[in-house]
């Protein structure tokens, strides 16, 4: 069988039954994959079953062949359109997943301190405002050198990769809306130029914004 839809893989078995996998994908990264099972797609038969036996016989496997073929043939089957169909709903449950996977990244940190976690509330707040690092040393009560230290261990980046990846995580939540234009984006999540926004989105996710746009469920 021919992949149903574009991205994802479909084997069929000895038994005729195929099996497809969505991929979940962050720009051009695969982090996992949504898979269906088993399902049968053409209508199953004593003759087509006779083939089947045949091969598990010449894998050596012992089985209850009238028995067998009473469920093979009881096999519920999906018609290729309705599969289609289902495949085209993983795919959109793919692009959301890989949607939030980037903000998962920046979820609470279990050991962090209260201060590192106020710290992180304000860049999640105030992102699309001009922020610097002594603005939030100094609202963690630390000093600058011990506060970056201190980031970098709870939350696993810098203050200005974490910061990046804030205003990335808001602008692709924007970009979903197709009525909003790429710069109005860079600008409301708060980046300085289209030109910056373009090359930290793309080191963020792996491609450039409109590339990102076109692969994106719409919700307008």
């Amino acid at each position: 069988m021919r992949d149903a839809v574009a991205g994802s893989r479909t084997l069929t078995y000895f038994d005729g039954l195929c099996e497809s996998s969505v991929p979940i994908r962050t720009g051009d990264q695969t982090i996992g994959f949504l898979r269906t099972g088993e399902v049968a797609t053409s209508r199953r038969s004593a003759a087509k079953f006779r083939k089947v036996a045949r091969h598990l016989r010449v894998l050596g496997t012992d089985f209850d062949e009238e028995a067998m073929c009473r469920a093979y043939c009881s096999i519920r089957v999906m018609s290729f359109a309705k599969y289609r169909s289902f495949l085209d709903l993983l795919a959109i449950f793919s692009k959301h997943l890989a949607l939030i996977a980037g903000q998962l990244a920046l979820n609470d940190g279990n050991s962090e301190s209260p201060n590192i976690r106020r710290a992180r509330q304000f860049i999640h707040e105030h992102h699309a405002e001009p922020l610097d690092l002594e603005q939030l040393a100094g609202l963690a009560h630390m000093s600058s050198c011990y506060f970056c230290r201190k980031f970098k261990e709870s939350t696993g980046f810098t203050f200005t990769e974490y910061l990046a990846r804030t205003r990335v995580e808001a602008a692709k939540a924007l970009l979903l809306n197709p009525q909003v234009r790429i710069t109005e984006v860079a600008f409301e999540v708060g980046f300085q130029s289209i030109t910056h926004f373009n090359r930290v989105f793309k080191e963020v996710v792996g491609q450039c914004p409109t590339e990102h746009r076109k692969q994106l469920p719409r919700t307008v």
